[in-house]
């Protein structure tokens, strides 16, 4: 995160860390897309496999790291894991509760596939003249009407929702070391007043 003189002057972090956070972020967007897009059985295993060994590590950098880096960990690691296991759904089926971020996932899905269907392509306008009935009337008009290809199925909504609850694990974490560096900050300058 920084060198020790920078843990005593307050939050700065390096280059490199910056540049670092900024590459993840650019490869998670379009990872989850495409894992949300093709959300199935075996992507939902595999996100779900991925996001345990990150959220692991996250643990792992917690216990072996000091000041603000292990602050910064500490924070990564509680908040992701406890959305982890609140969102993984063990427990909330027999309550009959629905996660707020779930609300927001399954309204994106019902958004992107309305009725549990393939988002259907606009319907093309009518044509201004009638449709060649022969090969000859076509090379008279010199148009041609494609017919509308049906798109690929949809995914399930329940491993869209799984792949969702794992990137919103992500994301708490993320949030939470930020938010866990904010108390220790806070704390320094409160030790540093008194």
């Amino acid at each position: 995160m920084g060198s020790p003189e920078a843990n005593r002057d307050g939050l700065r972090f390096s280059l490199r860390t910056m540049l670092i956070g900024m590459a993840a972020i650019a490869l998670m967007i379009p990872l989850g897309g495409y894992a949300l897009r093709n959300a199935s059985n075996w992507v939902g295993s595999l996100t779900f496999l991925i996001t345990t060994m990150i959220l692991a590590g996250m643990a792992c950098l917690a216990f072996n790291r000091q000041g603000v880096s292990r602050a910064y960990w500490t924070g990564a690691a509680i908040f992701g894991i406890a959305y982890y296991i609140i969102g993984g759904d063990p427990w909330s089926q027999p309550y009959n509760y629905e996660l707020f971020t779930e609300t927001i996932v399954t309204a994106a899905y019902n958004q992107f596939y309305p009725e549990g269907g393939a988002a259907q392509p606009p319907q093309p306008e009518p044509l201004p003249y009638p449709i060649p009935d022969s090969a000859e009337e076509l090379e008279e008009n010199g148009t041609l009407a494609t017919p509308v290809q049906p798109g690929p199925d949809p995914p399930d909504l329940r491993d869209f929702v799984m792949v969702a609850h794992m990137f919103w694990s992500l994301l708490f974490a993320f949030v939470g070391g930020w938010v866990s560096l904010a108390m220790y900050w806070t704390g320094r300058r409160h030790l540093a007043g008194s």
